[in-house]
């Protein structure tokens, strides 16, 4: 009877310590309204995790290729060569390295490349690499986009149908045109209709401006396409030396006419 009567105690004594977890067949579950605390006595969530240590955290292990750690305080270049004495990692690993379909956020690629992205204290962000700190946004690697890049205005108004839009002055060193009109060696064929020199004095005295050459006005509203523009000029280059070339020929004939006149009046002075 005393036996009996020590094993119902205990029996009442472990219900009321341990009355919190159930379990049902392999699964464990609580079904109140508590927190849990790991590493700490005080919890401030439902799960609360204090890591103490550095390279410490939590980890959620499948197979020995696919885990998930977020880890506390790590050591510089710890787990990746982005990574700084310090830093606070959501690392994550699939089936191969870099697995391109497995999704997720890498903030530390699990790898010995460059690979992932870092987010430094300051907010500056780095993709392949370490964030510069001059840029809020540093690639290394190529960009692609289906959508719009603008830079200096968020006026989208202005940037109308454009992919790329800069409001502000831009440096190059070295700017290809792909060219969506004709190059103009049609000025030198036979069939150009080349619009005589006095008809053109009519018209820039008429519209001061070039014939095909856009007015200030219209510049001002729309703007240049540069491989148009640059084509027009050659157009009007290549009419200019037409009509030097036709100038010269004048010139050579006023000449020949000029010493033949001269010619007979020596002669007639001869006489």
């Amino acid at each position: 009877m005393k036996n009996l009567l020590i094993i119902f105690f205990l029996i009442l004594l472990s219900n009321s310590i341990f009355p919190q977890w159930s379990t049902t067949g392999s699964d464990i579950y609580n079904s109140n309204s508590g927190r849990v605390g790991i590493g700490t006595g005080g919890p401030t969530a439902k799960l609360t995790v204090v890591a103490s240590t550095s390279n410490d955290g939590i980890w959620l292990s499948g197979t020995a290729t696919t885990n998930i750690a977020l880890l506390n305080n790590v050591g510089t270049g710890s787990w990746n060569p982005l990574s700084q004495s310090g830093d606070n990692l959501l690392l994550w690993k699939g089936s191969t390295i870099d697995n391109v379909d497995a999704g997720g956020l890498v903030l530390a690629p699990w790898s010995n490349g460059n690979n992932g992205v870092r987010i430094s204290s300051f907010g500056n962000v780095g993709i392949g690499t370490s964030p510069n700190t001059n840029a809020k946004l540093d690639v290394n690697g190529n960009i692609f986009s289906n959508g719009k890049i603008v830079i200096g205005t968020t006026d989208m108004t202005k940037v109308s149908t454009y992919s790329l839009a800069v409001n502000g002055d831009a440096i190059f060193n070295r700017v290809k045109v792909e060219l969506h009109t004709s190059w103009p060696d049609f000025v030198f064929k036979r069939s150009y209709n080349l619009l005589p020199l006095k008809d053109l004095e009519k018209y820039i005295q008429l519209n001061n401006h070039l014939p095909e050459i856009p007015t200030e006005t219209e510049v001002g509203k729309n703007g240049i396409d540069l491989g148009e523009m640059n084509a027009k000029l050659l157009q009007k280059i290549e009419e200019l030396t037409l009509y030097v070339i036709e100038l010269k020929k004048e010139n050579e004939q006023i000449k020949k006419d000029v010493q033949k006149i001269s010619s007979i009046k020596n002669s007639s002075a001869a006489q």
